[in-house]
């Protein structure tokens, strides 16, 4: 398995915290929220303490969650949104990259919730500390 870190994809290690919990990376974090909405806890405080993006990756494949389908992408927008409200210099870079189309080999998913919050946060009077304030309340 080739796994890429790609800055705006899902083993980018850019810790963030959700919910006082600490993640090493988006990936990490939608493999933990798909555990806890399958109410598997064993598995998802084996994926909180992974520091190894294989063990995640191979405890998702043990996660039967049938609401996955419809919260998938919700999860990975929380998730993204709170990345880069802990990550001014990660901000920049996606308000940098503009109109350019942003993908991730094998999981194009995550590109195309990168470009939706990048058009959301587009327009000149949000600015990162807006962002940080509103996400900071969720």
């Amino acid at each position: 398995m080739i796994i890429n870190h790609a800055p705006f994809g899902r083993y980018a290690e850019r810790e963030f915290v959700v919910d006082g919990i600490g993640y090493i990376c988006l990936e990490q974090y939608r493999v933990a929220e798909k555990a806890r909405m399958a109410g598997h806890e064993d598995i998802r405080r084996l994926v909180i303490r992974a520091t190894d993006p294989l063990v995640y990756t191979a405890l998702d494949d043990r996660i039967v969650c049938e609401e996955w389908a419809s919260r998938e992408i919700g999860v990975l927008f929380v998730g993204i949104l709170k990345q880069l409200a802990q990550h001014k210099d990660m901000y920049d870079a996606l308000m940098n990259t503009r109109n350019k189309e942003l993908t991730e080999i094998g999981y194009q998913l995550i590109g195309i919730i990168f470009m939706r919050v990048r058009k959301i946060l587009s327009p000149v009077e949000y600015t990162y500390d807006k962002l940080k304030k509103t996400i900071e309340r969720l």
